[in-house]
């Protein structure tokens, strides 16, 4: 883990139009676009010590007596 934040809005891309639409926000070339890609945006970010905890690189649960 290396770090928290807060998910604020999360934007669906169906098509290459709406992925280029907002390249700007996400930063990746138009050929980087596969059928219906996620891009999520945060708040409140924190960078933490790293350290090793049992997850995976998607969302998941963190148990706060443990953080």
């Amino acid at each position: 883990m290396i770090g928290s934040a807060v998910v604020t809005d999360c934007r669906k891309y169906r098509t290459t139009a709406e992925f280029v639409a907002d390249q700007d926000l996400h930063l990746n070339a138009p050929d980087w676009f596969k059928p219906v890609l996620y891009g999520f945006a945060f708040a409140d970010m924190k960078r933490l010590p790293f350290r090793r905890y049992p997850g995976w690189m998607r969302f998941f649960a963190v148990d706060e007596a443990t953080t």
